[in-house]
């Protein structure tokens, strides 16, 4: 699996994401975990809801941006930045009140290694909130190679639905649902919300022009082809 760069969305995007999952849970509680924290764009925005963060991730580079980032800001008192694989974690049993993974799973290799340690490190009743790229969105996310060439995201329509093309040549996963709650069931975490996230266009000026819509699409039936899956699980008490 390639390497993702969680603050890549833009200011919209990281909104639309934690604004997703906390309509389905509350994102504060005594400990938080953030597996995949890389440059600390998300920790910083939960950082007030929780008396300590355990922010890890493996890519080096941007933790040493997130550690630059603490530089002399008092938050950095409760928060300890770790490269950590999320198959490894080596925190004690009930540790964490949530547990978030957001635009990190897809670029997991052993994810049922790492859902497993999820379930072992949430208290009973903790909750474990994640978003991903969702399978029914038909532009390809990440970056996929074809005989050597690498193309950039939006460059695969309907390549995700391709789904042996897809895992041959994409850089990172994507889920169903569906798929995706049963792995979770088989580490032991319950499913409890499932929601879609359109695309937030960041950048694009074209996308700025049709939010309105690709909003009110976020809001109906056809939310099932957003571009994110968000999923609440929970470690049954």
């Amino acid at each position: 699996m390639g390497l993702g760069h969680g603050s890549a969305f833009g200011e919209r995007g990281v909104v639309k994401r934690l604004g997703t999952l906390s309509r389905h849970t509350a994102l504060t509680g005594r400990r938080l975990l953030e597996i995949g924290c890389g440059d600390g764009t998300y920790t910083m925005r939960l950082v007030d809801a929780f008396a300590q963060i355990e922010a890890v991730d493996i890519q080096r580079e941007r933790l040493e941006l997130f550690r630059q980032r603490l530089a002399g800001d008092p938050a950095a008192e409760k928060i300890n930045v770790r490269e950590l694989s999320a198959t490894e974690l080596d925190y004690p049993d009930h540790s964490f009140d949530l547990v978030t993974a957001i635009e990190v799973v897809e670029h997991i290799d052993d994810l049922d290694a790492a859902l497993r340690q999820v379930h072992r490190v949430l208290v009973p009743g903790g909750r474990f909130a994640l978003t991903t790229p969702n399978r029914w969105f038909p532009f390809e996310t990440h970056g996929f190679l074809v005989r050597g060439k690498r193309y950039r995201p939006a460059r695969g329509p309907f390549l995700p639905w391709i789904v042996p093309l897809h895992r041959r040549l994409a850089d990172a996963r994507c889920f169903t649902a569906h798929g995706l709650s049963a792995q979770l069931r088989r580490a032991g975490l319950e499913p409890v919300a499932v929601d879609y996230i359109m695309p937030p266009f960041d950048r694009s000026n074209f996308g700025r022009r049709i939010r309105p819509m690709t909003d009110a699409i976020e809001r109906s039936p056809l939310k099932f082809f957003g571009m994110a899956l968000a999923i609440i699980a929970r470690r049954p008490a």
